[in-house]
Parts: C-alpha cells; sequence; structure tokens
C-alpha cells in the first residue's frame, strides 16, 4: 500500500477521470462492440495492466497517453476508493481508480480508442448511459469536488483541498482560461447543465 493509501500490488485494471477546472469530467464513449465489456457505454479512460506494472499509477499514465496522448504527472493523479466486488457484468473487479485535475485544451487531446469523447458536467452524467462501476465512482468524485466548494461531507473535505492546491500547479491555462473545444462534430463540445445528451 502506498502513502495515498492505494493498494498497489493485488489489481488488474485502472480507470482515471479527468476533471477541468470549472468542474466537469471528461469521458470516452466505448466502441458499440458486443466483443467488449459494456458497449457503447461512456466510461472513464484507461484499461487493463500489462506485464510489468506494479502500481496501479503506472498503468493509469500508460493508459491515458495512449488513448488520449496526454502525459501525466503521477504525482497529480488522487486515488478513489476501490469498488466493492461483484459489479454486474465488471470484467475486472479488482479495479483501481484515480481522478486528475486537469487544465488543457481539449483540441489537443488525440482520442486512440473508443468513438468518442465528451466533457459532462455532473448533472449531465445522470443522464448518459454509464458502467456501473463508472456511476459508483462518479458519486465518490462529485463528494470530493463538493467538498472544494465547501458544501460537501466533513469526511471529503481533505482530499477537497488537496484538489484545489493540485488545480494550482496543474500548468498553463488556456488563453480562454478554461478548457477549449474542438471545432470537430465530436462530444467533447460543452454539456449544458440541464443534462444535453452528446451528439456525434
Amino acid at each position: 500500500m502506498n502513502a495515498r493509501g492505494q493498494e498497489t500490488g493485488d489489481y488488474l485494471g485502472v480507470g482515471v477521470y479527468i476533471v477541468t477546472a470549472d468542474r466537469r469530467v471528461l469521458l470516452n464513449l466505448r466502441d458499440d462492440d458486443e466483443r467488449i465489456s459494456f458497449p457503447a457505454h461512456w466510461c472513464a479512460f484507461g484499461g487493463l495492466r500489462d506485464p510489468g506494472e506494479h502500481r496501479p499509477e503506472l498503468t493509469a499514465v500508460r493508459e491515458v497517453q495512449e488513448e488520449l496522448g496526454l502525459d501525466v504527472d503521477p504525482q497529480q493523479l488522487r486515488p478513489l476508493h476501490p469498488e466493492p466486488c461483484g459489479v454486474p457484468r465488471h470484467d475486472y473487479p479488482e479495479h483501481r481508480a484515480f481522478w486528475l485535475p486537469w487544465i488543457g485544451r481539449i483540441e489537443d487531446l488525440v482520442l486512440g480508442e473508443g468513438q468518442d469523447l465528451g466533457l459532462f458536467t455532473f448533472e449531465a452524467v445522470e443522464h448518459l448511459r454509464l458502467a456501473p462501476h463508472v456511476a459508483h465512482y462518479l458519486r465518490e468524485l462529485a463528494c470530493v469536488l463538493a467538498s472544494t466548494a465547501g458544501v460537501g461531507p466533513a469526511d471529503c473535505a481533505e482530499e477537497g483541498r488537496a484538489a484545489e492546491d493540485l488545480w494550482q500547479t496543474s500548468g498553463p491555462r488556456s488563453e480562454e482560461g478554461r478548457c477549449g473545444t474542438s471545432a470537430a462534430p465530436r462530444a467533447a463540445a460543452e454539456h449544458s447543465a440541464a443534462g444535453t445528451e452528446a451528439t456525434k
């Protein structure tokens, strides 16, 4: 177990929830292929552990680079609690999840896996077709982020303060001071708080 309480040796895969400074989360629309788990569902970026990866942070860094072309500092990955086993159709119950404070430009990301990507408010994600474990982690993540505004449960307060510090050091903001949007017709365009479905 590492200093953050994240178990290191007993995991099969990871998910990374990338969050902008204005509290939107970047998700991946999986391929519509019945041979994979959760086809055509919105999920986190991530995947299975590769041989030789002895810590989930290493898997997370590799997966985000492969799937988005985004280089991640493992020190900025914040762990979410491991989910209980037994989630229906979840192929790897020994799963580890992180969230990543991110300041960048959406048009600089290169989608390497899945049909599309989208930035969603936490109100909007309630209207998406989510994998069950993703809904679990998004609920926990919403708690953590709410605490940064002083409105979350007390047991989230410490993690929330750390989140604010991370956004301060995540790198330069874009000229607009927030994530940009792509000119291409992709789901990464902004989604309203009313929960508008992503369009393709």
